[in-house]
């Protein structure tokens, strides 16, 4: 469950993606990823995360979508951490979750207005 919050919350960020952030923060919360690393997220940093595979998940998310591939050595690495399957389904969780935010962008889906940790632009 935190791997895939760690996930959306990147692709939420990426695709600047305002309402489903927002649905992903409290989800993140609940699921008990620290606001330390929401927060690292949303300012465009990368966030402290110890657990190997959460972070191995952040790292191939933000290359993923900045590069449109991952390089040999990414691809690798992450291999060796979550293994070939696992690596699989994150790539098809990156663009699934990308459908979703550009869906949300293109019907203009906004937060209500007392958004607890809104995106930043």
């Amino acid at each position: 469950m935190r791997e895939r919050q760690i996930v959306n919350l990147a692709v939420a960020r990426h695709w600047q993606a305002r309402y489903p952030w927002f649905a992903q923060v409290r989800r993140s919360l609940a699921a008990g990823i620290p606001q330390t690393a929401i927060d690292a997220i949303n300012a465009g940093a990368t966030p402290d995360l110890s657990d190997p595979r959460q972070h191995t998940c952040f790292v191939v998310t933000r290359d993923l979508l900045a590069n449109g591939a991952l390089s040999d050595a990414a691809n690798d690495a992450a291999k060796r951490t979550l293994g070939e399957n696992d690596l699989i389904a994150l790539v098809a969780q990156i663009g699934n979750f990308s459908m979703t935010c550009l869906s949300a962008n293109a019907f203009g889906l906004t937060p209500p207005a007392d958004d607890p940790a809104p995106l930043r632009a």
